[in-house]
């Protein structure tokens, strides 16, 4: 267990305990929680709104544990490019990783990066990739390895586009350079733009400082960092969401943990992915109609436009067969990619996705 995480109790409390006709005292447990993006955006705000009260609620039924929570968000312990290093070593016990930047360490955790089209349901998303990371060992031998223990899922609205020029048609984004997170950026392969890497914390200083010239995020995202103020074009495209992110918490934490503890963080971590589903289904809603009713007055004036069908379809029909690439790459490294892309298009499918290509079908 990590100096982050201990046992303690209440001095007054082991002195009452001691006498006779008292009950053996409460144990208090000390976590440092993590994020390195700050409460302003849905996964963030509801570790401190779902996750963490919905721990102790759980715990209080048989009121042996309660957890006092040290709360470090907005890159205080750890940055956009650390999360899961942080949580790894230790200097967070429980945090927020971004999985979308980590394909290295991360690969098969990648596969929402590398087929677009599946869903914009947040709340589809998360609830099948927290139940692939309980049936399928994949997953789980690959958290292992990062001496980390998965507890759910996060994942946003559907990806659009912001740009800082008029979109009127797929051609006008070529030769533009457009933000987007690790392996996003395979998204925009056929259609001449050029990819950057970047992520929520980077977007606007990029966009504002003339590296790029929009970003592919979404709604959500783009909201809560004020994009619009230098991208005010979106131009609704419907790419899809990504499995991008998630709870975790140190391995060695989680194994020195009671087991009434660890079964309060599981039950909690769900009930934390369904309020990140709701919460970034309300925000969207509410972006929705600020676009509609006050986009147009704002400085700059903010415009949306829906991309047509046809150059929508043309995007899609366009990407390279980003599913066998994906294959390749991770069986060259002996990984099982092609059983966990069947897995969780399946899944999808079963969800009730209604996918735009079906990218296990392009495999050979």
């Amino acid at each position: 267990m990590t100096l982050q995480t201990r046992f303690r109790t209440a001095t007054a409390a082991l002195a009452l305990a001691s006498l006779p006709g008292f009950a053996a005292a409460q144990e208090v447990i000390d976590i440092t929680i993590g994020a390195s993006h700050p409460p302003a955006v849905a996964w963030v705000a509801q570790i401190t709104e779902t996750f963490i009260p919905e721990v102790n609620r759980i715990l209080a039924e048989d009121g042996n544990y309660t957890v006092e929570f040290n709360e470090m968000y907005s890159g205080t312990l750890y940055k956009v490019n650390e999360t899961l290093t942080a949580i790894s070593d230790g200097i967070a016990d429980v945090g927020w990783v971004f999985s979308l930047v980590e394909g290295s360490r991360l690969p098969l955790t990648q596969i929402t990066g590398y087929l677009p089209g599946v869903t914009s349901d947040p709340v589809l998303l998360m609830n099948v990739f927290n139940d692939l990371n309980e049936t399928v060992p994949a997953f789980q031998e690959e958290w292992d390895r990062q001496n980390v223990v998965f507890l759910s899922a996060t994942s946003g609205d559907g990806h659009q586009l912001f740009t800082k020029s008029p979109v009127t048609s797929l051609a006008d984004i070529a030769g533009m350079k457009i933000s987007a997170p690790g392996s996003v950026g395979t998204w925009m392969g056929g259609t001449d733009a050029i990819p950057v890497d970047g992520a929520a914390t980077t977007f606007y200083t990029d966009a504002a400082t003339g590296l790029t010239e929009g970003a592919n995020t979404s709604l959500s995202v783009a909201n809560s960092i004020k994009y619009f103020e230098v991208a005010p074009h979106v131009t609704m495209v419907n790419l899809g969401s990504t499995f991008f992110g998630g709870l975790i918490v140190n391995k060695d934490v989680w194994e020195g943990l009671p087991e009434e503890v660890q079964q309060a963080f599981r039950e909690a971590a769900r009930t934390y992915s369904v309020a990140v589903g709701e919460d970034v289904n309300g925000r969207v809603e509410k972006i929705k109609t600020y676009l509609s009713e006050e986009g147009p007055s704002q400085n700059p004036p903010i415009t949306v436009t829906e991309m047509s069908a046809e150059d929508r379809q043309a995007w899609f029909d366009g990407l390279p067969n980003l599913a066998q690439q994906w294959v390749d790459a991770n069986e060259a490294q002996g990984l099982p990619a092609r059983e966990v892309l069947k897995a969780y298009m399946e899944a999808a499918r079963a969800a009730g996705a209604t996918p735009v290509r079906n990218w296990d079908e392009e495999v050979q």
